[in-house]
């Protein structure tokens, strides 16, 4: 009993010690930006619009076209009035969550006080915006 309490232990220090040498932060540090009654940024690593599709079934395409700067889908939808473009930076209130995809309104900017949805990916905390890293074409991942 006494050798698997001392094991339990050294390994708890060894955890410990390779946490602060690689400073190392929890993961719920921060809170869940994509929560009903949270307020997020909307934000965009490719572009600097993301695109607030009106009907929930809309939101996994106008995310492909987003991802693949397909501008001809996206001016199809904007021209149906199926979605509507909205500044990466803005502020937003989650109003519903279903699955991966999030109900938003929109609380700043030309589009205030509008609704629509988007992936939860799409979401950020409120701290002071940074642009999200792209990855680099060229490593090997």
């Amino acid at each position: 009993m006494l050798r698997v309490l001392l094991v339990v232990a050294g390994i708890f220090l060894v955890a410990l010690g390779a946490g602060r040498v690689w400073n190392l932060k929890p993961a719920h540090g921060e809170a869940d930006p994509t929560r009903q009654g949270q307020v997020a940024l909307l934000s965009a690593p490719v572009g600097e619009t993301v695109w607030l599709a009106l009907d929930r079934r809309d939101t996994y395409r106008l995310q492909r076209a987003m991802a693949l700067r397909e501008e001809e889908v996206l001016d199809a939808a904007a021209g149906r009035k199926s979605a509507f473009p909205v500044a990466a930076g803005t502020e937003v209130l989650v109003i519903r969550v279903s699955s991966s995809k999030r109900e938003v309104e929109v609380l700043e900017g030309d589009h205030a006080g509008m609704r629509g949805w988007v992936e939860f990916d799409r979401l950020q905390p409120t701290r002071d915006y940074q642009r999200p890293i792209r990855p680099n074409p060229r490593r090997r991942y």
